[in-house]
């Protein structure tokens, strides 16, 4: 095993599923403190606080336990399980937080994170070089989305992306990629240390672009640095190359570093032709992804992984939007659809996330 390191330049959220609201944590303007409820309702019940109205102050308050803490003068840091800073303002009637990935109570960052973006830019990079195998994927979802019905266009982008993928990294017999015949099976990245939940905070995250909006809430990680591990089974790809069918024949670490890099940094020069898109922040992120130039110019290894990504950097986007048949199939497809007025925007990517006056999930990764 040989190792990785990730430096997290920007706010990264990876979600574990759980959410959590104000019955789990008291918000203040600056920190947000989860408590230890088993304690806390020890505490309670053992100084006779009347549970019926706590439960009804929980069920009808934004922000409850502010007010049963005052009540009966209790100290919410003797009930903290942790806190964390809070990085943005706080909701004005009642706020919920994606909480992060952890492993026994400590946040991690997932191997298959990293790998799938990995995935991703070798993608970008083998369709780069190939334009009919793009050629080839437009038209199969051009001939699949004829006369389809919006219940169907799910279904045909996955059947899509799913024929592009075994091309390039393996299939079976009848055509469908096969994860026995994927070459990238000789990459193994662990996931990463743990880390202490105190680097942890809760972001306020912005979605630039919709009006009406309010931030939503996410436990995350920024100016992190972690240590993972990965290796190359050279004797796996050795053994098993006769099986490997796909375009993708032979990976190595020069490889996949090249293939980051050609990939984030098209990403990030249509983010920054795009730059207007960032509304009130577009000053902060323009400086962001000037100053990530800069330094992948002198040899960093971009990264972006995690929630609010974006379609640019989890989707062959960059070379779709070039395609002569591109914006008539997105409208066919209905990518861009307003949610509220049904109508399909015109500029597609419409929106964009940002927390901490920055783009989501930026890192750079070094080995």
């Amino acid at each position: 095993m040989e190792a990785l390191k990730l430096e997290m330049l920007s706010p990264l959220h990876i979600g574990s599923g759980e959410t959590l609201t104000p019955a789990d944590f008291i918000a203040n303007e600056s920190e947000i403190i989860v408590l230890d409820l088993n304690k806390l309702f020890n505490m309670l019940i053992s100084i006779g606080a009347n549970i019926d109205e706590i439960t009804e102050i929980l069920e009808t308050e934004s922000y409850p336990w502010k007010k049963i803490l005052k009540k009966y003068n209790l100290n919410p840091k003797e009930f903290e399980r942790y806190s964390l800073k809070l990085i943005g303002n706080k909701g004005k009637y009642s706020m919920q937080v994606r909480a992060f990935i952890k492993s026994g109570g400590y946040p991690y960052i997932p191997g298959s994170s990293i790998k799938g973006a990995i995935r991703t830019a070798i993608m970008y990079k083998i369709v780069k070089n190939n334009p009919e195998l793009l050629n080839q994927a437009v038209r199969k979802l051009y001939n699949e989305v004829k006369d389809l019905n919006s219940r169907g266009i799910g279904r045909v982008i996955k059947t899509a992306d799913n024929w592009l993928e075994a091309r390039i990294f393996g299939c079976n017999n009848r055509g469908y990629y096969e994860p026995k015949k994927d070459t990238l099976k000789g990459l193994i990245i662990r996931d990463s240390e743990r880390i202490s939940p105190r680097k942890l905070k809760v972001y306020g995250v912005w979605t630039i672009g919709e009006r009406g909006t309010i931030p939503q809430y996410v436990e995350g990680l920024e100016n992190v640095k972690i240590d993972f591990e990965f290796t190359i089974d050279e004797n796996l790809l050795k053994l098993n190359y006769g099986e490997f069918n796909g375009t993708l024949k032979d990976i190595n670490w020069e490889f996949i570093e090249n293939a980051l890099r050609e990939f984030y940094e098209e990403v990030i020069k249509v983010e920054l032709r795009e730059i207007h898109k960032y509304g009130r922040y577009r000053d902060e992120v323009l400086e962001f992804y000037q100053d990530m130039q800069m330094k992948l110019e002198s040899g960093e290894i971009p990264i972006r992984i995690g929630w609010g990504s974006g379609w640019y950097s989890t989707t062959l986007g960059v070379l779709l939007k070039t395609h002569p048949n591109f914006e008539n199939l997105r409208r066919k497809l209905g990518l861009g659809r307003n949610p509220k007025t049904k109508k399909i925007v015109n500029d597609f990517p419409k929106t964009r996330r940002v927390a901490n006056k920055k783009p989501l999930g930026w890192c750079f990764l070094k080995c």
